[in-house]
């Protein structure tokens, strides 16, 4: 089994944290002893942001897979403690945007699993263009010729 998907500790867990820490303190820092009384504005505009940040996080990046692994006829996908295993020739559609997320790859298979029907994973990062990465090109290549048999 050979794992095709990159890393997402820095992407999924210590960027998100960081960036909450940053725009909580904004929130919490005024009413600490010595702190001035803010005006609402200045608590509301914070955790306005914090909502966004959620928001986005969720959407764009909390969707992804952990890890995939290949092996051979499938694709296994883990996300936290669930697992769920994907044969090739149940892949409908492979979709990748080359502007929206540059390593982003969304696997459209026919039935939904522990996971769901749409499952996302990142390329590890290279210095190849995303059109010509030999791991999307080759999994692209097995599935057609699965869906062929």
């Amino acid at each position: 089994m050979k794992q095709i998907s990159g890393s997402t500790f820095l992407s999924k867990k210590l960027a998100p944290t960081m960036l909450l820490i940053f725009l909580g303190s904004f929130v919490i820092l005024p009413f600490l002893p010595g702190g001035n009384n803010p005006f609402p504005f200045f608590i509301l505009l914070p955790l306005a942001m914090i909502g966004l940040v959620f928001i986005l996080f969720r959407k764009i990046i909390w969707d992804v897979a952990d890890a995939v692994y290949d092996n051979g006829d499938e694709l296994i996908f883990r996300k936290g403690r669930k697992e769920q295993s994907v044969k090739l020739n149940d892949i409908i559609n492979i979709s990748y945007s080359r502007f929206y997320s540059n390593r982003k790859i969304k696997v459209h298979v026919k039935s939904s699993g522990e996971i769901g029907n749409v499952l996302s994973f990142w390329l590890p990062v290279s210095v190849v263009p995303l059109k010509d990465n030999p791991v999307l090109i080759e999994l692209l290549q097995r599935v057609d010729r699965a869906r062929k048999q």
